[in-house]
């Protein structure tokens, strides 16, 4: 037997439960603040009472992913970490909130259940994405809830670490007297370093003295002996993980004097000292 009574204030519960006495194995339904709420009666056994269970909110969690940029120089080398705070904003989330890996454009990123993101030595410059499942696991007021961030890492590409340097270069007039001299790179210039390939240019000095786009220097015949001092860029193109980078070298180059031959000093039918042969 069921009989549904609405109450209107706290003290007509007392009433209803009283009425529920009057019935054995029966069921009162009634309306607590607009809320159905079922009354068990179980005759001499005893009775009970089983309130809903608390309606909980909808877990209001935002999150937003981040763009971080990592340099290459770094990355070359040594394996770096990326703090949850840096890559993934989380706001008003109600529990406990974890991490978990859902997609990502490189096997060399990874992310630990707190939220920090590992990405290995290595990984080249350019662009990569990482799809994070943020779970906030609730509390007694609010339900668990999961959301999406996607974390952009780009690793830039680094300074080209170019180093060059000029060295000092002798070269005898006796060469020059009769063609013009033409000096290796690997003589003149020295670089260390260099990412991508290299190029040369003459940034001051002699007009005698040229200098090819592949590093090679010619001294022209007819220069006056002397020492010279040109200025020398060397540029290397980069790649994928380096940029286009330069650095100027000097170079001295020494001209010695042409060597005169002796003079004949031994005239016909006399010595060489001059006195008169016998």
């Amino acid at each position: 037997m069921k009989k549904f009574v609405k109450m209107f204030a706290s003290g007509s519960l007392i009433m209803v439960l009283a009425a529920a006495m009057l019935f054995t194995a029966a069921e009162i339904g009634v309306v607590v603040n607009n809320e159905p709420v079922v009354l068990e009666a179980l005759g001499s056994g005893g009775d009970s009472y089983t309130p809903p269970a608390p309606s909980k909110k909808a877990n209001p969690m935002k999150v937003t992913g981040k763009t971080v940029k990592i340099n290459y120089k770094k990355l070359s080398k040594a394996t770096q970490k990326i703090s949850r705070k840096s890559a993934i904003k989380v706001s008003n989330s109600k529990g406990t909130v974890r991490y978990t890996k859902k997609s990502s454009s490189s096997k060399k990123i990874s992310i630990s259940k707190s939220g920090v993101i590992t990405v290995k030595k290595g990984l080249k410059a350019g662009t990569y994405k990482l799809k994070v499942k943020v779970k906030a696991y609730g509390n007694s007021s609010y339900k668990a809830a999961t959301r999406t961030a996607t974390v952009t890492i780009k690793v830039i590409t680094a300074e080209n670490p170019i180093v060059v340097s000029g060295n000092d270069i002798t070269v005898s007039g006796d060469e020059l007297a009769t063609a013009d001299k033409v000096i290796s790179r690997k003589n003149a210039i020295e670089v260390k370093n260099a990412k991508g390939a290299v190029t040369y240019k003459k940034v001051s000095g002699n007009t005698m003295i040229t200098v090819s786009s592949k590093g090679d220097i010619t001294v022209k015949s007819g220069i006056v002996p002397g020492t010279y001092t040109i200025k020398v860029k060397a540029t290397a193109a980069g790649n994928k993980n380096y940029k286009k980078g330069s650095e100027t070298a000097e170079v001295d180059i020494t001209v010695t004097d042409i060597t005169l031959p002796e003079e004949e000093s031994t005239l016909e039918g006399g010595s060489s000292d001059g006195t008169p042969a016998q």
